[in-house]
């Protein structure tokens, strides 16, 4: 009793968090039972819940382990360390922490948690062993949820330390990947990944993601979007086709198999009324299985391609033990960004907090898009409108311009055809005065003289012989230009009588007994 007691103060602070998550899952309040529990699976948090739930009494399964006391100095006391880390991890909206440990006290930890999380679905977790020139071994295995990692070597004094946003992180996590691939191919052989890596096209994949979702969890979770994440985030940013109020955030839900809470948070979390309820009706949802290397490479590529800012870093960054995630994606001024980040052991009461907080940030985004399109809108229609004016005005000066052209067109035409009729009029007139006799002189016997008055007040005499014929003096007038068609010619008789009606063209002036002067009035009819 005194050992265990003892091993109840000295509990790293990994184990004091696995004990506090299992006290609060299976509702245990005697934390003596609760460490017995966990020991009894080797600290793997999964398996004793399952355990728990199913009622089977607590066995003696215990793994010897190494002294589970730690030098007083070592051990770390902030019980919310995990998170802290992977808080600082994957976003630098709040502060950044170093945790350096000691040789010993990691080397020990990093045990403690290989045990709990290798467990998970597999009696033995492979493991990647070095050889030094002196002959002893070095383990290397995956870091620990303190978000620490140890490399050991020749001896205890082989360590290696880490800053958060080092530059060697890169080939720290090199390590658990390498460690994540080997569990990864354990598992493959027991149950149907959610993505394999053999796909052929983004949709069977998602396709095999939900089917395989919903066999292992049911179905009452958001609907996954069927496509790809470049489709989804054109979903949800611009809901093509639709309204502005249509347009939700996105939440990208990551799941990893080697995560101790891998099944606790898609069975409890994800599939749980409140959540599933709010992501169907406010979130667009899209979800990947990044338990395979092959998939988590690929979904960075996506992302850096989609431009989603901080996402590929944090991803980066986050041990595998805090999978599964969900990253709640907004956009704001065009810029696509994470907003937040709910981790494998956040309960469904924190993941809906964070979910409305999101969902509350992007209203305003949204009321912010819905004012400014409503502006644009009145400034499209303003410039319609104004367009429509100038298209008008411009088709009343087209059309005053056209019937400028015309009219003019019109004059040409009529002065050409005027000048053609005059032309015509003056040949007519020139060929009339040519067929006329040569006037007679004045000293000529046996002549008549005319006095022609014309409409204009012109008027003319005319000598014609007495033996020309009355047609001459009609010929006469027309060669003055005045058409027998368009005047009629009186003479001075009372009443006056028409010379082209009353008298015989054809006879002469002598017939007609002419008077030697007379005087006749060319009048328009």
């Amino acid at each position: 009793m005194g050992d265990r007691r003892r091993a109840v103060i000295e509990l790293s602070g990994g184990q004091k968090t696995l004990l506090e998550r299992y006290q609060e899952i299976a509702n245990e309040s005697d934390k003596r039972k609760a460490i017995e529990a966990m020991e009894s699976v080797d600290w793997d948090l999964q398996r004793a819940v399952e355990m728990r739930l199913a009622g089977d009494p607590v066995g003696d399964y215990t793994t010897p382990r190494g002294e589970l006391s730690h030098n007083g100095e070592d051990d770390i006391d902030d019980d919310d360390l995990m998170w802290d880390a992977v808080s600082e991890s994957y976003n630098g909206l709040t502060h950044e922490r170093n945790h350096k440990f000691s040789s010993s006290s990691r080397t020990k930890g990093s045990s403690l948690w290989d045990g709990a999380s290798s467990s998970q679905h597999s009696a033995a977790t492979p493991v990647l062993e070095s050889r030094s020139g002196s002959g002893s071994q070095g383990q290397i295995r995956s870091r620990s949820m303190h978000n620490d990692s140890a490399i050991s070597g020749t001896g205890d004094d082989a360590a290696l330390d880490r800053d958060s946003d080092s530059d060697g992180f890169d080939g720290q996590m090199e390590v658990e990947d390498d460690v994540d691939d080997l569990r990864a191919s354990s598992k493959c052989e027991e149950r149907a990944p959610l993505v394999p890596s053999d796909f052929t096209s983004i949709e069977e994949a998602m396709n095999n993601f939900t089917v395989v979702f919903e066999a292992r969890y049911g179905y009452n979770h958001a609907p996954f979007y069927a496509g790809s994440l470049r489709d989804a985030i054109r979903e949800a940013f611009e809901a093509p086709g639709r309204a502005i109020s249509e347009r939700r955030p996105l939440v990208i839900y990551l799941h990893n198999d080697n995560a101790v809470a891998s099944n606790i948070f898609a069975k409890n979390v994800l599939c749980s009324d409140s959540v599933a309820s709010l992501l169907n009706g406010q979130f667009i949802t899209w979800g990947w299985d990044i338990t395979q290397k092959a998939n988590k490479e690929m979904l960075l590529s996506w992302l850096e391609w989609s431009d989603v800012r901080e996402t590929t870093r944090v991803l980066r960054k986050t041990l595998y033990d805090q999978y599964p995630l969900l990253l709640i994606i907004t956009k704001d001024a065009g810029v696509v960004q994470m907003f937040d980040m709910c981790s494998g052991f956040d309960r469904a009461d924190d993941v809906m907090q964070k979910l409305m907080n999101s969902l509350e940030f992007y209203q305003r985004i949204r009321s912010i898009e819905e004012t400014e399109e409503k502006q644009r809108q009145e400034r499209e229609m303003i410039r319609q409108e104004q367009k429509r004016e100038y298209e008008e005005s411009l088709a009343r000066d087209r059309a005053h311009q056209e019937e400028l052209e015309r009219q003019k067109q019109e004059q040409q035409e009529e002065e050409v055809r005027r000048q053609r009729a005059e032309e015509k009029k003056a040949d007519r007139m020139r060929k009339l005065a040519s067929s006329l006799p040569k006037e007679p002189a004045a000293t000529e016997k046996g002549i008549v003289m005319v006095r022609m008055r014309f409409p204009d007040g012109f008027a003319e005499v005319r000598r014609f012989r007495a033996s020309e014929p009355l047609n001459n003096l009609a010929t006469y007038i027309e060669s003055k230009g005045y058409d027998m068609e368009h005047f009629r010619v009186w003479n001075s008789d009372v009443p006056k009588k028409n010379v082209m009606e009353c008298f015989d063209l054809s006879h002469s002036f002598a017939d007609l007994k002419w008077p030697v002067r007379e005087q006749v009035f060319v009048e328009e009819k």
